[in-house]
């Protein structure tokens, strides 16, 4: 099982507009990149037994933890988050991504290889 658990939100009530460009990439690259990657190294050792995955499928799990910022139909008052919440967004469209690419079934934010 691996689970994409990790995230930061560093520039909390913060002006969007006088956020540090460095520290929004480094939101990303936590937020989004890390599950990104981590999903990516780890599918290889999941996946190499066919016939086991085969046979339960859902032994073969990734788990994603996402947020309720990726799909707020309206901005929080002042919370100033852009990219916390678009990286967030980006977690959500790797596990499409995922669940499109193996058919896998797939719960509400987890998908079963």
């Amino acid at each position: 099982v691996l689970v994409n658990n990790a995230g930061v939100m560093p520039h909390i009530f913060a002006d969007p507009v006088e956020t540090d460009d460095v520290l929004e990439q480094q939101t990303f690259r936590t937020n989004a990149e890390g599950a990104h990657f981590m999903t990516k190294y780890a599918l290889p050792l999941m996946l190499r037994d066919e016939a086991a995955v085969a046979a339960d499928p859902f032994e073969r799990t990734v788990l994603f933890l996402g947020s309720a910022a990726a799909w707020l139909a309206e901005p929080e008052e002042g919370n100033g988050m852009l990219a916390y919440h678009a990286s967030k967004a980006a977690v959500n469209g790797l596990v499409v991504a995922l669940h499109q690419t193996f058919d896998a079934p797939a719960a509400e934010g987890s998908m079963a290889l």
